[in-house]
C-alpha cells in the first residue's frame, strides 16, 4: 500500500512515496477528530503490539480505544471509532485491538505532520531502546 513503511532486512523502507489523500482511513480520522477540534490537521497509523500500547502509556501520551465488536449497524468503522474517542477531547493516541479478518491498529494524532512525527519519533525510540535490552 502506497505510503506505508514496512521491516525489510531489518531496516524500515518505504512502500511508493507519500502522497496526500493516499489512505482513505486516515484522512477519515483526521475528519472525524476535527469535529471535535479543528486545531487536529494531521494523522498517522503505526502498528499494534501490546508493547506499542505500553511505550505509549510509559509515554504519558493520552489514549483512547474502542472495541470493533460495539460497532453499530451501518456506520463506518473510523467515524464510528473516533468519535467514540473525542467525546472529551482528542487523545493522542486511537487504537483498536482489530477483530476477526481485521488488522489492529494505532493511530496517533497532532496538529500538523510535525507533531505527529515527533510522537512517532518518541515512540521508535522507546522501541529501539527496548529490543536492544532484551536482544
Amino acid at each position: 500500500m502506497q505510503g506505508r513503511i514496512v521491516r525489510l532486512s531489518g531496516q524500515p523502507h518505504p512502500v511508493g512515496s507519500v502522497a496526500f489523500g493516499a489512505s482513505d482511513h486516515v484522512a477519515r480520522v483526521v475528519l472525524t477528530s476535527m469535529k471535535f477540534d479543528p486545531d487536529i490537521r494531521s494523522a498517522a497509523n503505526i502498528r499494534y503490539t501490546p508493547d506499542i500500547i505500553r511505550i505509549i502509556e510509559d509515554l504519558l501520551l493520552e489514549t483512547c480505544s474502542f472495541d470493533r465488536g460495539n460497532e453499530p449497524p451501518g456506520t463506518r468503522t473510523m467515524d464510528w471509532g473516533v468519535a467514540f474517542c473525542c467525546r472529551s477531547g482528542v487523545p493522542d493516541v486511537i487504537f483498536d485491538r482489530g477483530a476477526v479478518g481485521i488488522e489492529p491498529m494505532v493511530r496517533i494524532l497532532g496538529q500538523d505532520p510535525q507533531e505527529v512525527a515527533a510522537i512517532i519519533v518518541r515512540i521508535s525510540n522507546r522501541v529501539r531502546i527496548v529490543h536492544e535490552r532484551t536482544g
